[in-house]
């Protein structure tokens, strides 16, 4: 997530950020249980970031890309709308219109 933003850090610095939000979450009251440990957040942060990079290239340098990209956006978002509702249960939360404009969900 920091790398998008142009911040890159080192594996300790890596290790240090989760370890700040494992203590600010303990401190919400979020069960330690539910907390990723450092070593744990590197194996599965680590392929995801990298998979992140190669998309956002291929984003910016393709087309198509960029036109799947959004089509499947859409598509995981309005199936997120759809678990959220299934069962005619409210979701927690409501998107205003023009954002639901923007998505193209109406």
């Amino acid at each position: 997530m920091l790398d998008r933003g142009g911040v890159w850090l080192s594996a300790d610095d890596q290790e240090a950020y989760v370890y700040a939000w494992n203590v600010i979450s303990h401190g919400m009251g979020i069960r330690d249980d539910l907390l990723p440990s450092a070593r744990a957040s590197r194996a599965v942060f680590v392929p995801a970031r990298l998979l992140n990079r190669l998309a956002t290239r291929m984003e910016r340098d393709s087309v198509l890309a960029r036109k799947l990209s959004e089509t499947l956006g859409r598509r995981f978002f309005r199936g997120f709308l759809a678990y959220e509702r299934h069962g005619g249960h409210r979701p927690d939360f409501e998107l205003s219109d023009a954002v639901a404009e923007q998505l193209r969900l109406r």
